[in-house]
């Protein structure tokens, strides 16, 4: 396995930028990054494949701050696009909104960039069921990286957005998943 990683200068970067749309703690959906990123890492572990983890993983959920909008990848792609282009990293783009449109795909991503694409798709389920599914990864792993990035509410954040979403939206409860 590889080394639980703390910090990340592209994730901080990201994150730092977007405070105001996080609110002044940004713990909880920060803590979620970073379990997706080492998970990720661990199950594509490819260093060539780091940089476009990193921004997925800061990326792939913020278009839901912060309003609670549950129909976000778009918004979550596009907010990325203008990052990658701003920072010269445009490089990252494809692979990147195949990791982000794809992290709710109920099944199995087949296609291009399928290892890093269908490893992400794995590694946001780890985190969403708490650790109880394990995708291969051992689950001491699961736990340490659970255990370096508490959860701080980002689970009830997402229950009630989820909630809020499906009251008012009755006819479209769920529009992020993919078949």
């Amino acid at each position: 396995m590889p080394d639980i990683v703390d910090r990340n200068p592209i994730i901080e970067e990201i994150l730092d930028a977007r405070q105001k749309v996080l609110g002044p703690a940004p713990t909880p959906y920060g803590g979620h990054v970073y379990r997706v990123f080492n998970f990720c890492r661990a199950l594509h572990p490819e260093p060539s494949a780091t940089d476009a983890i990193a921004v997925a993983s800061a990326f792939h959920d913020l278009g839901v701050f912060p309003d609670g909008n549950l129909d976000y990848l778009g918004r979550s792609i596009a907010m990325m696009r203008e990052w990658v282009e701003a920072t010269g990293r445009s490089s990252l783009a494809p692979e990147t909104a195949l990791m982000i449109d794809m992290h709710h795909k109920l099944s199995r991503y087949r296609g291009e960039h399928e290892a890093v694409v269908e490893a992400f798709r794995r590694s946001d389920l780890i985190d969403v069921a708490l650790g109880s599914i394990h995708f291969g990864l051992p689950a001491e792993f699961v736990r340490d990286v659970r255990t370096r990035f508490p959860n701080a509410g980002f689970h009830a954040t997402l229950a009630k957005v989820i909630a809020g979403w499906i009251v008012t939206h009755p006819t479209n409860p769920l529009p992020v998943f993919r078949l």
